[in-house]
C-alpha cells in the first residue's frame, strides 16, 4: 500500500524526526540523482518576462538557472524522473528566495501516487529560514519509491497575489536510509490509531534522535 506522507512527515515537529534537516547550505550526502530544475521541469511563463532562463555561475554543476521575475499562477511540473531503484530518498531543492510571498504545494508522485505533500505558506513552514540567505538546500521530504516507474514532481500555487523573487537551480533525489527508518511503519501505525503511547513517546524520541541526526530547522 502507497501512504502519503503528509502533514505528519512534511509539517509537525514530530513528523520531522523522520527526515534530515530541512534547510542547509550543503548538498545533501549521497545525492543518487541530480537534475536541473530550468531543463527538466515544465515552468508555466517561462517566456523572459515572468519567469526567465537565466545563464549564471551560481548554478555551478548546470550554469543556468530559472528565475522568477513576478506571476500570480506558480507552476512548475517535472519531467518524468528515473530513480536508480526502489528505496529511501530525500527530495531537496537548490533555491534562492529574496523574499517569501507565496503558497504552494510541493508533491511528489509516482505511477499515479502521491508519495509525498509539503503545502508552504507565507506564514509559516521551513522556507523562512531561506528567506535572503542566498543559495540553500531545502529539503522538501522523503519518499518511498516501491518500483523504478517515473516519479514526478509538482511545485503548484494559485497565488491571490503576484509573487517573485525565486530562484532554482536543481533538484536532488538522495539516499534516505536511516538506521531508525525501520521502525517508521510502527510509529505511524501508533500515530493513526491515536495510541497513548504514541501521545508519552515523542520527546523521548526527539531527544534520542537529537544524538544521531541535526535538529530540524522550521
Amino acid at each position: 500500500m502507497l501512504g502519503v506522507q503528509r502533514s505528519l512527515v512534511a509539517g509537525s515537529a514530530v513528523g520531522d524526526l523522520w527526515s534530515r534537516r530541512r534547510v542547509d547550505e550543503n548538498a545533501p550526502e549521497k545525492p543518487l540523482l541530480t537534475v536541473s530544475v530550468v531543463q527538466s521541469f515544465g515552468i508555466v511563463w517561462l517566456n523572459g518576462q515572468y519567469w526567465q532562463r537565466v545563464s549564471t555561475s551560481e548554478s555551478p554543476r548546470y550554469g543556468e538557472i530559472a528565475k522568477l521575475h513576478s506571476v500570480c499562477w506558480l507552476e512548475l511540473n517535472s519531467h518524468p524522473l528515473t530513480l536508480p531503484g526502489p528505496g529511501l530518498y530525500y527530495v531537496s531543492f537548490r533555491m534562492k528566495l529574496e523574499h517569501l510571498n507565496f503558497h504552494a504545494d510541493w508533491t511528489v508522485s509516482q505511477d499515479g501516487h502521491e508519495l509525498l505533500r509539503l503545502q508552504t505558506d507565507v506564514q509559516y513552514g521551513p522556507l523562512r529560514a531561506i528567506v535572503g540567505q542566498g543559495w540553500r538546500y531545502f529539503t522538501v521530504g522523503s519518499i518511498r519509491a516501491r518500483d523504478t516507474a517515473p516519479i514526478s514532481v509538482r511545485i503548484f500555487g494559485n497565488n491571490p497575489g503576484w509573487c517573485g523573487g525565486i530562484s532554482f537551480d536543481e533538484l536532488t533525489f538522495s539516499d534516505a536510509w536511516l538506521p531508525w527508518e525501520a521502525a517508521k511503519p510502527v510509529w505511524e501505525g501508533l500515530y493513526c490509531s491515536n495510541s497513548s503511547l504514541y501521545k508519552l513517546v515523542p520527546d523521548i524520541l526527539r531527544i534520542i534522535l537529537g544524538f544521531l541526526a541535526p535538529v530540524p530547522v522550521e
